[in-house]
């Protein structure tokens, strides 16, 4: 079943996949990103009495549809985007656009 989810242009979801449209020669062109789909579910903030230390909880779903199990990553390694692989195996790719 195609599934389209827009988010704030450029990008898009289909199938499972992030998207960007971009315009080259004249042309729009769609760009694939990764091949899954994440969303955080929680930000947990945790303390151990002296220092207060972000994580987030994410789950996901690849681009066959299956679902990919929970995981927590600190907040300060979320932009480098190497959890996914490292949580969901070498099939959850982030592509450069």
């Amino acid at each position: 079943m195609e599934n389209y989810l827009y988010y704030s242009d450029p990008f898009f979801t289909y199938n499972n996949s992030l998207y960007i449209e971009k315009t080259i020669n004249g042309k729009p062109v769609n760009i694939k990103l990764s091949i899954f789909l994440a969303r955080i579910t929680e930000d947990i903030t945790c303390t151990n009495g002296a220092e207060n230390e972000r994580f987030l909880s994410i789950v996901g779903t690849d681009d066959k549809g299956k679902d990919l199990r929970k995981i927590t990553v600190p907040l300060k390694n979320f932009a480098q985007l190497d959890w996914a692989q490292e949580h969901w195996g070498i099939n959850c790719v982030i592509e450069s656009g």
